[in-house]
């Protein structure tokens, strides 16, 4: 048949847990997969595939069609479902098409198409068939009664690039359930790796290296010169390495961390591990991440190299299944540690004469990528062009992005003749210097040489900017003689067609960012031409206008726009903070900050930023001022709320509340004395002191109330029915008249975060009651607002009570991987509080799954837990509805191992560590009771 080129559908296909069905029998496995081999390329013969690659038991198969592909992928499944496989060697494929321009050479094929249909086919399951959005475009004519395509929705790929729309293969003849997806969006796969506008290109090589070496050792640092990729292949790297076991992968982005103190502070905010008060984050961090098998990428450490050497140091000595893989200009220079230096992309031949005989090189294929991103299209001709510009570049990825941009305004020649004219490659500067750093420096040089001087100064201004901004801040910040703020809109736009400035286009909005390189040059030219005068003024700018967008309220209608937009500017948030606190002169602007967010820092968790209050309020002074009574009271309760477990650190804060509530009634500010009241309360009833709460309740009520500031008044209201505190005021009457009182009120002021969490009280009533079915839509309730408003410190909350009342009512299909994720959470946070239930629970499915062994041993473990979790006072007694399960539990457990046999494995549950516990109750089998024995208190 003849080679498909040009436009194809490629059909990738593998065998789902091939290597240990290898190790499990491989005499079996080799006949199967024989038998494989012979099915699929029948298949793929009869609907003219064209099989162009064999990597081990994966296929590469092109098509002219999208419809002989589908067809071949039907044709595949069904004759593997029809064939009886040995039970030790059962053969379950997964596959996957995807349409688009290939390169093809020599009967191979390169290029986007070919990496975009391998990462769609890695997210699959054996059996599954997964269609991309362009191809299930192509197939809207294809006959319904052969097959149809089920929309599986957006999902983001292991190449970290845009979304894909996934569609599934569905026909009578093959399986049409499956677990989710292995997408970068599946809960079982925790990350917080960030989405891309460009997929990632190439590197084969140099990827198979980093996975080999973080096989190998637990400290890998990739150094090379600014622009080189080292960001890109790490994140690549580590999205490949993700499997659901442990606690996943996590991006500690440092380029905006000035402060080598702040280090342990930035992986704890990426990781959402809880941080103590007065206890050295540090010690802290290494503690929580002792028991976790987790990867780290810590990026961009040159500017903190001795911070980020100590960190790995300890880390690499107390965790001991904590992989930390690194980026920086230098090595760590840390005991263990496998330095990898990045190469540039790989070059083309110098026999090239076609396209296709230079598309097998990866700067190419970046470079004409990024080429059609402008629209201009490289043709056979051009390739010596290419093929110079890309060796004269050296094949770094910045360099030709860079390049490539300028191709919107010019010729592949007269980018050519330009960089003859304006770029000296590896001339000039020191000896001692790598010449890919002389390559990048005077690239840039040359960018920036070419810039109008309005160009030259907004780009400048716009280094200030930190993790991206929006056009109306750069409007404000950097407006000045040469360019006043309505043609600020006009520069930037010239800075982005000239590739220095990226846009990133969101659904009706774009976010401009800076790449970290040329944020640097920028800052640096900044401080040049214009002088410290002129730099500190732009950065007071930054700083005006973030303090603005934060004091504008959190609450009301458009608070989870708000926080959204506060969520997307977090990087600019920290900076402005930092800037201020530097400035004798703005402490005012801090405390005003946390004054007004004081709710949205609450639920995020942003527990790194509250140094920044406290020495605020310190550098300060005592005042008798309502702004600094009202922030000692923001201070004392977000110091509160992140040390609930800390009798020590509560007292302190305690105590700094009381000081500002003294200034609150000195200055007959009654708003403020409510909430200082209701703080004091719910503190007393932590101490079980319940008549002293419920007297600081009803004064905070009552004041709240002569104050006629409605929201204080709700908050008031729903701080009384919590626990001890409204089980002694009130009663069951009572509290149905409050819930309706605090709906009225957040809801003529559209508060959704409040009227979740009355939501969330209705659903805790409602299982007090047996009323399962209501407290379950109410928590599904209160989940979908508090993850759509970003506050996932609170939907962690609402995750776990759905998950517990799922799991109790037997729910376990939808109740496991809630079940999992809140486990998965608390162990990377370090919070304990909810972990009893949850182990519990998982005890419950273990049995109902045939594992009443390591069932009974959860359930030991969770009651141990819970048991001291009522002791300190982070638990509330069972429900009527727990109890009744619990017992029902162990009546099971005792009729399936005998008295003597639960007996015995709950007292091992009971004697298990909470780390150890919680490891049990994550492993999926029967495999590591024998382990847990070992591991101790």
């Amino acid at each position: 048949m003849s080679i498909p080129s040009g436009t194809v559908t490629l059909l990738f296909s593998d065998i789902e847990g091939s290597t240990k069905l290898w190790e499990n029998s491989s005499e079996a496995m080799a006949e199967a997969l024989e038998r494989h081999d012979q099915l699929l390329r029948r298949a793929m013969d009869e609907h003219h595939g064209y099989v162009f690659k064999t990597i081990g038991d994966a296929f590469c198969v092109a098509f002219e069609t999208c419809h002989d592909a589908l067809r071949a992928a039907l044709a595949t499944q069904h004759a593997l479902m029809r064939e009886s496989w040995p039970s030790e060697a059962e053969i379950r494929v997964r596959l996957a098409l995807h349409t688009g321009v290939c390169q093809e050479r020599d009967g191979d094929y390169f290029g986007p198409t070919v990496n975009r249909t391998a990462r769609l086919m890695a997210i699959a399951h054996g059996g599954q068939v997964l269609v991309s959005g362009v191809s299930a475009e192509l197939l809207t004519d294809f006959p319904a009664d052969e097959a149809m395509l089920r929309d599986l929705g957006q999902h983001r790929l292991r190449d970290l690039g845009r979304p894909e729309h996934v569609w599934q293969l569905q026909s009578p003849l093959i399986p049409s359930e499956f677990p989710p997806l292995q997408s970068l969006d599946n809960p079982e796969l925790p990350n917080n790796l960030p989405e891309l506008l460009s997929s990632f290109v190439g590197r084969d090589e140099e990827l198979a290296e980093v996975r080999a070496l973080l096989g190998e050792h637990r400290l890998v640092v990739l150094t090379g010169a600014g622009g080189s990729g080292k960001t890109r292949l790490a994140m690549q790297a580590a999205a490949e390495l993700l499997d659901g076991d442990g606690e996943g992968v996590w991006l500690v982005e440092l380029a905006s961390v000035n402060d080598e103190g702040l280090v342990p502070n930035a992986v704890a905010s990426a990781m959402g591990i809880q941080e103590m008060l007065d206890v050295a984050p540090f010690e802290t961090l290494v503690s929580t991440l002792s028991n976790q098998n987790v990867l780290l990428i810590l990026d961009n450490c040159e500017h903190l190299i001795g911070a980020c050497s100590k960190f790995a140091d300890e880390v690499v000595r107390n965790c001991p299944r904590v992989r930390i893989l690194a980026t920086s200009r230098e090595p760590l220079g840390v005991e263990g540690e496998r330095v990898y230096r990045v190469p540039s992309m790989s070059l083309p031949d110098d026999e090239a004469e076609t396209l296709a005989d230079i598309g097998n090189s990866d700067a190419v294929s970046l470079f004409i990528g990024r080429a059609r991103e402008v629209e201009y299209l490289i043709h056979d001709s051009d390739v010596a062009l290419v093929a110079s510009i890309c060796k004269r570049l050296d094949g770094i990825p910045l360099a030709l992005e860079l390049a490539a941009a300028r191709l919107s305004a010019m010729s592949l020649s007269q980018l050519n003749e330009l960089l003859d004219q304006r770029f000296r490659l590896l001339t000039g500067g020191s000896r001692n210097v790598m010449a890919r750093q002389q390559t990048l420096q005077a690239l840039v040089d040359w960018s920036y040489g070419l810039l109008s001087p309005a160009e030259r100064s907004v780009l400048c201004r716009l280094s200030v900017f930190v993790g991206g901004f929006t056009l109306e801040a750069a409007e404000s910040v950097c407006s000045n003689e040469l360019v006043d703020e309505f043609d600020v809109a006009n520069v930037l736009h010239s800075l982005v067609a000239k590739s220095l400035v990226v846009a990133d286009r969101g659904l009706g909005s774009v976010r401009f960012r800076l790449l970290e390189t040329i944020r640097q040059y920028s800052a640096q030219k900044l401080l040049d031409t214009e002088g410290d005068e002129v730099a500190l003024a732009v950065h007071d700018r930054h700083a005006d206008f973030f303090i603005a967008l934060a004091v504008n309220g959190d609450r009301g209608a458009e608070h989870f726009e708000k926080n959204r937009s506060l969520d997307v500017e977090a990087e600019n948030l920290r900076a402005m903070l930092s800037h201020c606190a530097a400035s004798p002169t703005r402490t005012e602007d801090i405390m005003s900050v946390f004054v007004s967010l004081v709710w949205y820092f609450v639920s995020r968790p942003s527990y790194d930023l509250v140094p920044y209050l406290a020495d605020a309020v310190k550098r300060h002074g005592e005042s008798d001022t309502s702004l600094f009574a009202n922030a000692l009271i923001t201070l004392g309760q977000l110091e509160m709320s992140f040390s609930l477990l800390d009798d020590a650190k509560v007292a302190a804060a305690a105590t700094v509340v009381e000081r500002g509530l003294e200034i609150a009634r000195a200055r007959g500010e009654l708003a403020l004395q409510s909430r200082a009241l209701g703080i004091m309360a719910m503190n007393a009833a932590r101490r079980n002191e319940v008549d002293l709460a419920a007297e600081l309740t009803q004064q905070s009520i009552a004041a709240a109330r002569e104050s006629g500031q409605p929201v204080e008044l709700g908050i008031a209201l729903f701080s009384a029915l919590g626990g001890r505190i409204g089980d002694a005021l009130f009663t069951e009457d009572d509290v149905t008249r409050i819930i309706d009182e605090v709906r009225t009120i957040w809801s003529d002021i559209g508060y959704g975060a409040g009227l979740a969490a009355v939501s969330s009280r209705v659903a805790h009533g409602a299982l007090v009651r047996g009323d399962i079915e209501m407290a379950t839509r109410e928590w599904r309730h209160v989940l979908e607002v508090l993850e759509e408003s970003g506050a996932l410190w609170w939907a962690r909350n609402a995750r776990v009570n759905l998950a517990i009342v799922l799991a109790g009512s037997g729910k376990y299909d939808e109740a496991g991987p809630l079940l999992r994720q809140s486990l998965r959470e608390a162990r990377r946070s370090g919070f304990r509080q909810d972990v009893g239930p949850l182990i519990e629970l998982v005890g419950s499915q273990a049995l109902i799954e045939g594992d009443a062994v390591r069932g009974a041993r959860l359930f030991g473990a969770g009651r141990a837990l819970n048991v001291h979790g009522l002791d300190i006072g982070t638990l509330s007694p069972n429900t009527q509805f727990e109890d009744d399960f619990e017992r029902a539990l162990e009546s099971s457990f005792r009729a399936e191992l005998g008295d003597e046999g639960f007996e015995a494995q709950y007292a091992l549950g009971a004697e298990l560590s909470v780390s150890a516990a919680t490891e049990l109750a994550l492993e999926r089998s029967r495999t590591s009771l024998r382990e847990s024995d070992q591991v101790g208190n």
